[in-house]
C-alpha cells in the first residue's frame, strides 16, 4: 500500500512538473525589437545651465505670481527661436499657465496634447537640512543637477522648450499641429487647478486630440523583480486618490473601526484585471523559477509567493490597491478623527469605495466624510495601439537594453484633466520613478537622454 502511495505521488509530481514546465515555456515575450540609435550630439553644459537658472526660482504651491512670472521671463529670453516663430502662438491661462500652440502642415489631422508643469512640491522645513544641498540653490556637481523640480517636474518641462526651439533651428514642420500646456499648480491640492480651464478652453473650441502625452516619470533603473533590466513604464492611466474622514465620539470605536478596514480589501476588479496586462509583458523576462512562480498561482505557495514578491517590490507594491489610514486625533474635546486615503482604479467610483468603508465598519456610531480632492473616473488607454508602440520605440532607441511595460497607477498628471478629449492618453517620461521628491537630483546624462527621446518621440510621430 505504501509502495502504491509513492509511485501515486511520483506520478502526480511528474505531471505537475510537466505543466509547470509547460506553462513556463508557453510565457512568451512581448518586447519589441528595437534598434537603437546615436542621436546628435548636444552642449550638455549650455543645457544644465539653463535648467539650473529655472531651479533657481522657486515655484511651488506657496510660491506667488511673481515667482511664476520670472520664470516665464526667463524662457522667453532662453528659447528666443521657439518665440519668435510665425507658426508658435503662446497665451497665459489665469496668469501662471502657459498654453502653446505649433500649427501643423496637414490641417486635417487631429492635434496632439502635452502636458507638463513647471511647479515643484514645497519642501517641508522639518527636511530641508536631510537635502544635500538647499533645494533652490540650483547647484551641478558630481555629474548631477541638485534642486527642488530637478525631477518632480521643471526638467521634463524644460526638455520640451530645448527640443522645440532645436527642431526650429532645423525647420522641422510638424504635420500634426502640437499644443502644450505647462502648468503651475500640479500638487495644489485644492480650488480649480489651471488644467482645468485650460481642457474647459479646449472643449468650448470643440477641439479633440488624436493623442495626450502627460509626463510621468516612468523609469526604474535597477529593474523590476530582480529582471537585472532598466524597465520603462508606459501609464495607461495615473491613480485616483480620494481621502475619508472618520469621526467618532470613542476612541476605542474609531480605532475598532480602522482595524477592521486595515484588514481588509475594497474590490478592485478594474485595477485587477489592468495589472494582468503588466505582468503579461513583464513576467517573461523573469528568470525561470520565477517564471514558474508566477505561472503556476494554481499551484499551493505558488500563488503567495508570487503576491508577496510584487507586494515587497518597492515600485510595483504602488500598483496594488492600497489603503493608508492616519493615526487618531483629538479633534474636539468630544470627538476623535483619522483620515483614511484610497487609490482608486480606473473606473471605479468614490461611491463604491464608500459603500464598502460603510459594509466594511457596519457601525453607525462612525461618521464617514469623503473628500473631493479632483476627483474624475479614469479610462484606461490601449495597449494594442500604434500610439503605445511609439513610446515603447523611442524609448528602446535611447535606452539600450530597455523592457517596456504597461502600467496603471502611475503618480497622477494634469493631463488627467484632459482624459475625455482623447480615446489616446498615455503618460511616460523616461525619468527615474520616484516615490519621494525629498534631496531631488537628477544626472546630466539622465536629463540629455530624457531631451534625446522626446525628440525621437516628435519625429517617429510626424
Amino acid at each position: 500500500m505504501r509502495k502504491l502511495f509513492f509511485i501515486l505521488l511520483l506520478f502526480v509530481s511528474i505531471i505537475a512538473a510537466v505543466i509547470i514546465t509547460f506553462n513556463v515555456f508557453m510565457l512568451v515575450s512581448k518586447q519589441t525589437e528595437v534598434a537603437p540609435i546615436n542621436p546628435k550630439i548636444i552642449d550638455e553644459n549650455a543645457l544644465s545651465q539653463r535648467l539650473v537658472e529655472i531651479i533657481r526660482i522657486p515655484t511651488t504651491s506657496a510660491s506667488t505670481p511673481k515667482d511664476f512670472n520670472k520664470l516665464w521671463r526667463t524662457i522667453l529670453k532662453n528659447y528666443p527661436k521657439l518665440h519668435n516663430h510665425k507658426d508658435i502662438t503662446r497665451q497665459i491661462v489665469q496668469g501662471s499657465t502657459l498654453l502653446y500652440k505649433w500649427q501643423g502642415s496637414n490641417l486635417a489631422a487631429k492635434p496632439i496634447l502635452i502636458v507638463a508643469n513647471f511647479d515643484a512640491p514645497e519642501p517641508k522645513l522639518t527636511e530641508i537640512p536631510q537635502w544635500t544641498y538647499n533645494p533652490f540653490v540650483g547647484k551641478i556637481e558630481d555629474g548631477k543637477i541638485w534642486g527642488a523640480g530637478s525631477l518632480s517636474g521643471k526638467s521634463n518641462a524644460l526638455a520640451w522648450f530645448e527640443n522645440i526651439e532645436q527642431l526650429v533651428k532645423d525647420e522641422f514642420q510638424p504635420k500634426h499641429t502640437i499644443y502644450l500646456v505647462f502648468t503651475h499648480d500640479h500638487y495644489q491640492e485644492k480650488g480649480i487647478k489651471d488644467a482645468q480651464i485650460a481642457a474647459h478652453i479646449f472643449r468650448e473650441q470643440q477641439i479633440d486630440f488624436e493623442l495626450i502625452l502627460g509626463s510621468n516619470n516612468g523609469l526604474v533603473e535597477q529593474g523590476l523583480l530582480n529582471t537585472n533590466r532598466p524597465v520603462g513604464m508606459i501609464g495607461l492611466s495615473v491613480y485616483n486618490p480620494i481621502r475619508y474622514t472618520l469621526q467618532a465620539k470613542s476612541q476605542t470605536v474609531l480605532a475598532k473601526a480602522l482595524e477592521i478596514l486595515k484588514n481588509g480589501k475594497p474590490n478592485n476588479s478594474q485595477k485587477d484585471n489592468a495589472l494582468q496586462t503588466t505582468y503579461a509583458y513583464l513576467i517573461p523576462e523573469l528568470s525561470f523559477g520565477q517564471k514558474a512562480i508566477f505561472a503556476n498561482t494554481w499551484m499551493p505557495g505558488f500563488g503567495s509567493n508570487a503576491q508577496n514578491a510584487i507586494e515587497s517590490d518597492p515600485v510595483l507594491s504602488n500598483f496594488v490597491t492600497k489603503l493608508t489610514i492616519d493615526s487618531i486625533q483629538k479633534h474636539t474635546t468630544t470627538k476623535f478623527t483619522s483620515e483614511v486615503r484610497v487609490q482608486l482604479a480606473p473606473n471605479q467610483s468614490a461611491t463604491e469605495i464608500l459603500k464598502w468603508i460603510e459594509q466594511e465598519i457596519k457601525d453607525t456610531e462612525v461618521q464617514i466624510t469623503e473628500q473631493k480632492l479632483h476627483y474624475k473616473q479614469m479610462n484606461i488607454a490601449p495597449v494594442q495601439s500604434k500610439y503605445y508602440s511609439l513610446l515603447e520605440t523611442c524609448s528602446k532607441q535611447i535606452y539600450h537594453d530597455l523592457l517596456s511595460i504597461p502600467v496603471v497607477g502611475l503618480h497622477r498628471s494634469d493631463a488627467y484633466f484632459f482624459q475625455d478629449l482623447s480615446a489616446h492618453t498615455y503618460y511616460f517620461s523616461p525619468l527615474p520613478y520616484s516615490d519621494s521628491f525629498m534631496d531631488e537630483h537628477i544626472s546630466i546624462q539622465s536629463y540629455v537622454q530624457l531631451i534625446h527621446c522626446y525628440k525621437q518621440w516628435l519625429k517617429n510621430f510626424h
